[in-house]
Protein backbone atom coordinates (compact mmCIF):
# COMPACT_ATOMS: atom_id res chain seq x y z
CA UNK A 1 0.00 0.00 0.00
CA UNK A 2 1.19 3.66 -1.20
CA UNK A 3 -0.07 6.24 1.33
CA UNK A 4 0.91 9.58 2.08
CA UNK A 5 3.66 10.34 5.04
CA UNK A 6 3.36 12.70 7.82
CA UNK A 7 6.59 13.97 6.66
CA UNK A 8 5.60 15.05 3.34
CA UNK A 9 6.55 19.17 2.80
CA UNK A 10 3.73 21.17 3.75
CA UNK A 11 2.41 23.53 1.49
CA UNK A 12 6.05 26.53 1.38
CA UNK A 13 7.63 29.08 -0.05
CA UNK A 14 11.51 29.06 0.23
CA UNK A 15 14.36 30.99 -0.86
CA UNK A 16 16.59 30.72 -3.29
CA UNK A 17 20.16 31.05 -3.14
CA UNK A 18 21.88 31.94 -6.23
CA UNK A 19 19.39 31.09 -8.56
CA UNK A 20 19.18 27.80 -6.95
CA UNK A 21 17.57 25.58 -4.61
CA UNK A 22 19.17 22.07 -5.00
CA UNK A 23 17.58 19.06 -3.18
CA UNK A 24 14.17 20.67 -2.33
CA UNK A 25 11.84 18.18 -0.58
CA UNK A 26 8.69 17.76 -2.62
CA UNK A 27 7.09 14.04 -1.50
CA UNK A 28 7.13 11.80 1.59
CA UNK A 29 5.26 8.51 0.88
CA UNK A 30 5.03 5.57 2.56
CA UNK A 31 5.25 1.98 0.82
CA UNK A 32 4.14 -1.23 3.26
CA UNK A 33 3.86 -4.82 2.14
CA UNK A 34 2.32 -7.94 3.49
CA UNK A 35 5.47 -9.83 3.26
CA UNK A 36 8.97 -8.94 3.70
CA UNK A 37 9.97 -10.28 0.22
CA UNK A 38 8.88 -7.56 -1.74
CA UNK A 39 10.75 -4.82 -3.25
CA UNK A 40 10.47 -1.38 -5.48
CA UNK A 41 11.43 -2.06 -9.00
CA UNK A 42 10.89 1.17 -10.27
CA UNK A 43 8.43 4.61 -9.32
CA UNK A 44 7.04 7.29 -11.33
CA UNK A 45 6.22 10.75 -10.33
CA UNK A 46 4.39 13.36 -11.61
CA UNK A 47 5.78 16.73 -11.13
CA UNK A 48 3.88 19.74 -11.98
CA UNK A 49 5.68 23.45 -12.64
CA UNK A 50 5.22 26.54 -13.31
CA UNK A 51 6.82 29.67 -13.36
CA UNK A 52 10.49 31.13 -14.36
CA UNK A 53 12.69 28.53 -13.06
CA UNK A 54 13.74 24.98 -14.53
CA UNK A 55 13.34 21.43 -12.79
CA UNK A 56 15.39 19.01 -14.48
CA UNK A 57 16.70 16.35 -12.19
CA UNK A 58 15.18 14.92 -9.53
CA UNK A 59 16.04 12.28 -6.84
CA UNK A 60 14.49 9.40 -4.92
CA UNK A 61 15.49 8.76 -0.20
CA UNK A 62 14.79 6.09 1.45
CA UNK A 63 16.58 6.37 4.88
CA UNK A 64 19.49 7.66 3.84
CA UNK A 65 21.59 11.50 3.35
CA UNK A 66 22.23 9.44 -0.36
CA UNK A 67 20.05 9.19 -3.21
CA UNK A 68 19.13 5.56 -3.63
CA UNK A 69 17.94 6.57 -7.57
CA UNK A 70 18.42 9.45 -9.91
CA UNK A 71 16.09 10.56 -12.41
CA UNK A 72 15.90 13.20 -15.31
CA UNK A 73 12.61 15.16 -15.05
CA UNK A 74 10.83 14.27 -18.67
CA UNK A 75 7.71 16.35 -19.67
CA UNK A 76 6.71 16.40 -15.99
CA UNK A 77 7.47 12.76 -14.80
CA UNK A 78 10.60 11.43 -13.27
CA UNK A 79 10.76 7.85 -13.30
CA UNK A 80 13.40 6.03 -11.13
CA UNK A 81 14.75 2.84 -12.45
CA UNK A 82 17.95 1.15 -11.27
CA UNK A 83 17.35 1.44 -7.64
CA UNK A 84 20.46 1.06 -5.74
CA UNK A 85 20.00 -1.19 -2.42
CA UNK A 86 16.72 -1.86 -3.76
CA UNK A 87 14.90 -1.57 -0.09
CA UNK A 88 13.15 -4.64 1.46
CA UNK A 89 9.04 -3.75 2.34
CA UNK A 90 8.05 -3.99 5.47
CA UNK A 91 4.48 -5.11 7.12
CA UNK A 92 1.35 -3.14 7.49
CA UNK A 93 1.67 -4.13 11.71
CA UNK A 94 5.79 -3.43 11.41
CA UNK A 95 8.25 -1.42 9.62
CA UNK A 96 7.29 0.72 6.53
CA UNK A 97 9.42 2.14 3.92
CA UNK A 98 9.73 6.02 3.67
CA UNK A 99 10.77 7.34 0.19
CA UNK A 100 11.77 11.08 -0.13
CA UNK A 101 11.68 12.55 -3.62
CA UNK A 102 14.01 15.98 -3.62
CA UNK A 103 14.22 17.91 -7.25
CA UNK A 104 17.00 20.91 -8.10
CA UNK A 105 15.32 24.16 -8.66
CA UNK A 106 17.16 26.58 -10.88
CA UNK A 107 17.16 29.69 -13.33
CA UNK A 108 15.78 31.90 -10.65
CA UNK A 109 17.62 34.90 -11.48
CA UNK A 110 16.00 37.78 -9.55
CA UNK A 111 14.12 38.33 -6.73
CA UNK A 112 10.53 38.68 -9.03
CA UNK A 113 11.26 34.94 -10.22
CA UNK A 114 9.49 31.77 -8.61
CA UNK A 115 8.86 28.62 -9.62
CA UNK A 116 6.03 26.26 -7.62
CA UNK A 117 6.26 23.09 -8.00
CA UNK A 118 4.34 19.81 -6.65
CA UNK A 119 4.51 16.44 -7.08
CA UNK A 120 2.21 12.83 -6.82
CA UNK A 121 3.50 8.83 -7.61
CA UNK A 122 1.78 7.88 -10.86
CA UNK A 123 3.09 4.63 -11.10
CA UNK A 124 4.59 2.26 -8.95
CA UNK A 125 5.99 -1.90 -9.24
CA UNK A 126 6.32 -3.74 -6.71
CA UNK A 127 7.55 -7.32 -6.86
CA UNK A 128 7.89 -10.34 -4.75
CA UNK A 129 11.14 -12.58 -4.69
CA UNK A 130 10.45 -14.47 -7.48
CA UNK A 131 9.91 -11.53 -9.85
CA UNK A 132 5.85 -11.40 -10.04
CA UNK A 133 4.39 -8.08 -9.48
CA UNK A 134 2.37 -7.21 -6.68
CA UNK A 135 -0.43 -5.35 -6.31
CA UNK A 136 -0.19 -1.62 -5.55
CA UNK A 137 -3.37 0.40 -3.95
CA UNK A 138 -3.15 3.68 -2.18
CA UNK A 139 -2.12 7.01 -3.55
CA UNK A 140 0.38 10.14 -2.59
CA UNK A 141 -0.18 13.37 -3.72
CA UNK A 142 1.67 16.45 -2.46
CA UNK A 143 1.44 19.77 -1.57
CA UNK A 144 2.72 23.40 -3.75
CA UNK A 145 6.11 24.33 -2.84
CA UNK A 146 6.99 27.69 -4.39
CA UNK A 147 10.72 28.98 -4.22
CA UNK A 148 11.23 32.20 -5.07
CA UNK A 149 14.30 34.01 -6.23
CA UNK A 150 16.74 36.02 -4.23
CA UNK A 151 18.62 39.02 -4.36
CA UNK A 152 22.58 37.37 -4.66
CA UNK A 153 22.66 36.60 -7.93
CA UNK A 154 26.13 35.49 -9.24
CA UNK A 155 27.96 36.82 -12.07
CA UNK A 156 30.78 35.67 -14.24
CA UNK A 157 33.28 38.29 -15.85
CA UNK A 158 33.49 42.36 -15.24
Amino acid sequence: MISLDSYNPKANTVTATYGQYLGLPILAFDISAYTNNQSLDFVSVNIASSGQGNIITASLYSGGSNPIARAVVSNGVATFTNIQSIPSLGTPSGPYNIFIVKVDVSGLKDVNSSESVSASVSKIRIIDSSGQDVNVSGTAVGNVITVTGDSVTSTLGP
